[in-house]
């Protein structure tokens, strides 16, 4: 396994953003949620205590909104920078993979095992592309010592 650092954020920039913007919709989902039990708990003691109940009622969309607000805005920034972490950890030894079975299929031999950075996902899959590449290159027939 490689240990470098990755100097490209989004190495596959269409998977990452579609997975990135799946984890901003569950971001706002959640916020939208809060804000809906929020609304419904400010309603219900609304109604339980009618000498107060129009100062809550009047209050009540502002801040909501308020509320939404301070949650997206802390939500937001964090979730891009936790999903572009975890994205990364996936699409970057994907591409990797890809990449070298790319480097294998046009030299049409295994010149070196692939290697993914440590830490990253997908070491499995690394380890299986490496295990069958060898098994391949055991059964190919050797003609004259050379390699094709």
């Amino acid at each position: 396994m490689a240990n470098y650092k990755r100097k490209i954020v989004l190495v596959q920039r269409k998977l990452q953003l579609k997975l990135i913007g799946i984890f901003f919709a569950i971001c706002c989902l959640a916020a939208l949620l809060q804000v809906a039990l929020m609304a419904q708990s400010f309603l219900s003691i609304a109604h339980s205590a009618p000498e107060g109940a129009e100062a809550i009622r009047a209050a009540l969309p502002g801040l909501l909104l308020k509320n939404l607000g301070w949650t997206l805005l802390l939500l937001i920034p964090f979730m891009l920078l936790v999903g572009m972490n975890l994205t990364n950890k996936v699409a970057g030894p994907a591409y990797g993979i890809h990449k070298y079975l790319g480097e294998v299929i046009q030299s049409g031999r295994v010149e070196r095992p692939c290697t993914i950075r440590k830490g990253d996902e997908l070491e499995a899959l690394a380890n299986a592309v490496n295990a069958a590449l060898a098994r391949i290159e055991q059964d190919r027939p050797q003609t004259g010592g050379a390699q094709r």
